[in-house]
């Protein structure tokens, strides 16, 4: 029997191979073997979706959500956004009733962990409609029924050019038509709803062998592999993601449940190489025994939650940091500084690393540090995310100064507005504060009578409670 480790699926170029790597997540390349060092002296940086050059990176040449109604990145202008997303209907329909009844509460969980850590700046919001298969039939003039909604008088790929018909976020064709077309849907903050490709985020279930065509890139649901992102990109734009879950693996959404199944699995297991997966191009290999195809013992659950939470890094902007090594001059980014750094070995409990370690919802600093790369609010010193400057945020600054309270790389992001070298200092804790009665001091000149009035309830709140 052929044991092998599951890991998370690919997402990029199928030009772009992954590797084996091992259990601790060290490169298995010959020219790394002086990299591999233990976990605890890991490096702490990020990399961005296909590993771009630092040249790219410094020239913002990177994938981000765009706005498909503007072409623009989402949270281009320092403002707050809204992410839709739509769960399929049939999502788990596979799986023990238990897993069926909190498959949907354990995604939004992950969905929340993303929002939270950037204090709600991004916030997930779901859509009326059903999901939608992000499938290229829609612009190769085959005319799928669910997925030929554009009807112009154009031609199909200008139809599918952001350009001059950039809707995808909308119900497929039929159901928009059900709906009462244009009329007939509420429109969302950002415009009319159109028929589309679902929502930003669409969620689905599907077997080992499915395939789909997307973007121009074949994607396969292989053995070993449990689950991927499938990412319609234009330009430097994300503007449609589908992620996909492998349901010949069993699931929980119970965290001991699935610590306790990885226990189970045997060290030797652990330790045998992962799938290798060349996306688009799989090469053949022994069909192992076992669900999943990876021989797994008997009772080996995964974590609905910790693998979505990683997939949505993907959605975000974000790819495998322990694969940087296997490109050239890739930016290799320090979460709290963003400077570059030379690649090395990361932590296996990075959400974004690409192997299921067990589970781990949590996000890390790392994690962390991307998301707010690619996702800056303009509002400097507002911490908890309400758009005002207020008594609240100023009291967090100066415990982070302190070394009272540990910040979140959004945070050091948030209040490192001299300096820029990862650490608060007084001085830029104390001009939070200053900025709360004096909006001219402020990082921004942000502060205002609301931000006042906000500040004085925080300060008799906090009052009657101590």
């Amino acid at each position: 029997m052929t044991t092998q480790r599951p890991r998370f699926g690919s997402h990029r170029n199928p030009a772009l191979a992954d590797v084996k790597v091992s259990r601790r997540g060290q490169l298995v390349l010959p020219a790394l073997a002086a990299l591999l060092v233990a976990e605890s002296a890991a490096a702490q940086a990020f990399v961005l979706l296909d590993f771009p050059r630092q040249s790219d990176v410094t020239a913002e040449r990177y994938f981000r959500m765009m706005n498909p109604y503007t072409g623009i990145p989402r949270g281009y202008d320092g403002q707050p956004f809204n992410i839709y997303y739509a769960i399929d209907a049939n999502f788990m329909a596979n799986q023990p009733q238990a897993v069926r009844d909190t498959a949907v509460a354990a995604v939004e969980s992950a969905m929340q962990s993303w929002s939270d850590a950037c204090a709600g700046f991004a916030e997930f919001l779901p859509v009326p409609w059903s999901a939608v298969e992000n499938n290229d039939c829609a612009c190769n003039g085959v005319g799928c029924p669910q997925f030929d909604f554009h009807q112009c008088n154009t031609s199909d790929a200008e139809c599918c050019d952001p350009v001059t018909h950039p809707f995808y976020i909308g119900p497929g064709l039929q159901e928009w038509i059900a709906g009462g077309g244009v009329g007939g849907w509420d429109p969302l903050p950002e415009g009319p709803v159109w028929p589309g490709w679902g929502a930003d985020i669409d969620f689905f279930t599907r077997p080992e062998g499915f395939q789909i065509n997307s973007n121009g890139f074949l994607y396969t649901m292989s053995p070993c592999i449990l689950g991927f992102t499938v990412i319609h990109r234009n330009g430097e734009g994300i503007f449609s993601m589908d992620i996909y879950l492998n349901e010949d693996f069993d699931w929980t959404t119970d965290y001991a449940a699935a610590e306790a199944a990885w226990d189970n699995v045997a060290p030797a297991q652990r330790d045998m190489l992962a799938c290798t997966v060349q996306h688009g191009e799989h090469a053949p290999r022994p069909v192992a025994e076992g669900r999943g195809g990876c021989g797994l013992p008997p009772g080996t659950v995964f974590d609905i939650e910790t693998v979505i939470v990683h997939e949505l890094g993907h959605a975000l902007g974000v790819d495998h940091p322990d694969q940087a090594g296997l490109h050239s001059n890739v930016g290799f980014l320090d979460p709290w500084t963003f400077a570059f750094k030379p690649v090395q070995p990361t932590s296996s409990q990075i959400v974004m690393h690409s192997l299921y370690v067990g589970p781990k919802r949590t996000l890390q600093n790392e994690d962390i540090g991307a998301l707010t790369f690619l996702y800056r609010p303009a509002l400097q010193g507002d911490l908890n995310g309400d758009g005002l400057i207020t008594v609240g945020d100023g009291l967090r600054a100066m415990a982070i100064s302190e070394g009272v309270a540990t910040p979140t790389p959004f945070e050091v992001f948030l209040l490192d507005t001299q300096t820029r070298d990862g650490i608060i200092s007084p001085d830029e804790a104390g001009q939070v504060m200053l900025g709360v009665f004096d909006p001219a001091a402020s990082p921004e000149g942000a502060a205002s009578g609301e931000a006042l009035e906000a500040s004085a309830e925080q300060l008799a709140s906090r009052g009657a409670t101590e």
